[in-house]
């Protein structure tokens, strides 16, 4: 790392950390989601069934992608109890790898400063973006990472490690959140858009089995919930309405900021067609977030609720791109 880049890179690490100890972006859903989920499973040493189907926790989702908090259980039963700190704590841990990551694939490509430049961009976006939506203590900072992990992956390395990768990490977006499955299925179509179609079913096959045996496993205890909503009505008459206040919650409370600085460096950009699979991985990350809100007669408080932090993801692709054009 050279010196001035690694001292910003530590800089904005300490603030992700100091974030997260004083519980600036905790997300309440710790408490009433993924917590006592986690707690479940470790006291019961399993997927408690009968306490995802008792009908008065409908609202924590039971067939909810179960990676987190199966994987807070297995880290609870080693150190014999669950904590939530330990939750909150693990969102900048994961950030800071997010961006390392992204710095591993793309400094063969960019060259050790203008990766560095750029994983310390990276870092800074998603950790505004990770407070501003309080999202330390859920999902989204895995989701995160898994997302940073295999678009460095396709976007800067062709080799078949890196594919491999790839494939291992949408499959852990997949069984983190339910938007992952929706970030693997727009990465595999942006491939085929870019003409890679062997790797597309590649680094899909995994996030498809695993999601498809998770949905078996939620249909034969009685469990299905967000899974089995495909025949929800679509209220297109909501677009301007689910524009407007989308638009609203993305100034990320900082002027639109992480937006300007992810999309910025492309008035310096050298070469567009390196960024062509990020940007359409972008675009599509717009799309099925509009999409899920346009399923709700009114979403407004939904949107208020997780535009910010569902959104980090675009955010995410935006700075990968800008990288890869950088080249």
């Amino acid at each position: 790392w050279p010196r001035g880049y690694a001292i910003a890179f530590a800089a904005v690490s300490l603030i992700s950390i100091y974030a997260a100890a004083g519980a600036r972006m905790t997300i309440a859903d710790l408490m009433y989601f993924w917590g006592p989920k986690a707690v479940h499973f470790f006291h019961e040493r399993a997927i408690d069934v009968e306490f995802l189907r008792f009908p008065h926790y409908y609202l924590m989702h039971p067939d909810y992608p179960p990676l987190v908090p199966l994987t807070w259980a297995a880290s609870s039963m080693i150190a014999g109890k669950f904590s939530y700190w330990g939750a909150v704590l693990t969102a900048p841990l994961l950030l800071i790898a997010a961006a390392l990551t992204f710095r591993g694939f793309a400094s063969p490509v960019l060259g050790p400063r203008k990766s560095a430049a750029f994983a310390t961009l990276l870092l800074a976006v998603t950790t505004v973006a990770t407070i501003a939506g309080s999202a330390a203590g859920g999902g989204d900072p895995y989701l995160l990472a898994f997302e940073a992990t295999a678009l460095s992956a396709l976007t800067f390395s062709r080799a078949r490690g890196a594919t491999v990768i790839a494939a291992i990490a949408l499959a852990g977006a997949a069984f983190a959140k339910v938007e992952g499955a929706a970030f693997a299925a727009a990465v595999a179509m942006a491939l085929v858009l870019v003409g890679r179609f062997r790797t597309a079913i590649a680094v899909a096959s995994p996030a498809i089995l695993l999601v498809a045996s998770w949905i078996a496993f939620a249909r034969h205890h009685g469990l299905l919930d967000a899974y089995g909503r495909a025949d929800r009505q679509l209220h297109l008459s909501n677009l301007g309405a689910v524009l407007r206040w989308s638009g609203q919650q993305l100034s990320y409370r900082s002027f639109y900021l992480p937006w300007i600085a992810a999309l910025g460096p492309f008035v310096a950009a050298r070469s567009f067609r390196p960024a062509i699979l990020p940007l359409l991985v972008a675009l599509a990350s717009i799309g099925y977030s509009l999409y899920f809100y346009l399923h709700e007669p009114d979403p407004l408080w939904w949107i208020q609720s997780s535009a910010e932090r569902v959104m980090t993801t675009t955010l995410l692709c935006f700075v990968v791109a800008t990288a890869a054009a950088s080249e």
